[in-house]
């Protein structure tokens, strides 16, 4: 009898997964309704240009991006001391990095636990650059680096 019911299960399973359309993380929703477990902040991969295309030294990029985050209770709580920046910035042949713009290019405040925020920042590819990156991260006010969420896209100069 137990042979039969772990059949039957096995079964069901299979069929369920065989069955099931596929998912991708761009189909789960970016702002699930609270209590969130953790912050989080993520920056879509929608991003234009893509990240990953080369880009060229002296370029002038006007950059579309979309930040999401997600605030667990705690953090929700303290969210009047907190801020979403937003930078570029670039890499040298060095290794140094260098703030392409003004920092922050980009400040929002969360007011909300969970929401997702599109923009625009148009910068030019300062000559001497090999990679590119825009950075999104939760700290706070005034910037003090005790980052507690980040992401970054990164894209390569020509």
């Amino acid at each position: 009898m137990r042979h039969r019911q772990l059949c039957w299960v096995t079964a069901v399973l299979l069929a369920t997964l065989l069955g099931a359309p596929g998912c991708s993380e761009e189909d789960l929703p970016a702002s699930p309704p609270p209590p969130f477990l953790f912050t989080s902040l993520s920056l879509s991969s929608d991003t234009q240009p893509r990240p990953g295309t080369p880009l060229a030294q002296g370029e002038a990029v006007r950059l579309r991006y979309a930040v999401s985050y997600t605030l667990d209770a705690p953090t929700h709580e303290q969210r009047a001391q907190l801020a979403i920046f937003v930078n570029v910035f670039g890499l040298t042949a060095q290794n140094s990095s260098v703030n392409i713009g003004a920092f922050p290019d980009r400040e929002y405040r969360p007011e909300l636990q969970g929401e997702n925020r599109a923009d625009t920042l148009s910068f030019t590819v300062p000559t001497g650059i090999t990679q590119v990156w825009v950075e999104a991260f939760l700290d706070t006010i005034p910037f003090s680096n005790p980052v507690v969420a980040l992401d970054r896209l990164i894209w390569p100069v020509r």
